[in-house]
């Protein structure tokens, strides 16, 4: 049975902040979490959903995240990622987290690949104090703790799945053997 988005980031690391490794707070309760999306309305779509059905099994009943969405505007994001811009990018992403953590967010996650790059992301993570959590350190730790260390493939746009991506450079400084 493939695992939710939810269980994946709950095993994994929480970037900039060692100590805050789940989604939950000390005593049981959804931490208060910011998803950055839009920049692929369906994968927003997707990671909502998959989130909401991860708290739903963990903590059963009618149980939903407390998550509060910030959609950007694809088209100046995409728009930078083509001119190679990507502290342009980080920038757009920075006020997005600047504005989830004003509104009371303990952690963010960004629902699309490509915006992981090295650049964009140290922009974003530069622009918050709270945990982000970075979509190859999680994925890394979710194939370790499972044991997985054999070839494993990456599938995404040009910008996570060519040689040299920062989600390529991820898994291999783990251990692992990247196909793309």
């Amino acid at each position: 049975e493939n695992e939710d988005a939810s269980s994946v980031a709950n095993r994994g690391r929480m970037a900039r902040n060692p100590g805050v490794h789940d989604l939950d707070n000390s005593n049981g309760t959804p931490r208060r979490f910011g998803l950055i999306g839009g920049l692929s309305p369906a994968s927003t779509v997707d990671y909502y959903e998959l989130i909401n059905n991860g708290v739903r099994k963990r903590m059963g009943g009618r149980h939903t995240a407390e998550l509060l969405m910030w959609s950007c505007d694809m088209h100046p994001v995409v728009e930078a990622e083509f001119a190679g811009d990507w502290e342009r990018v980080g920038a757009h992403l920075a006020t997005a987290a600047r504005a989830l953590e004003g509104a009371g967010c303990e952690g963010l996650l960004v629902a699309c690949n490509s915006v992981h790059n090295k650049v964009a992301f140290a922009c974003l993570r530069r622009s918050v104090r709270i945990p982000i959590l970075h979509i190859a350190e999680v994925t890394a730790d979710a194939l370790l703790q499972a044991d997985i260390r054999r070839r494993v493939a990456v599938l995404g746009t040009i910008y996570t799945a060519a040689a040299g991506s920062f989600f390529e450079q991820c898994l291999k400084s783990r251990g692992l053997d990247v196909v793309l």
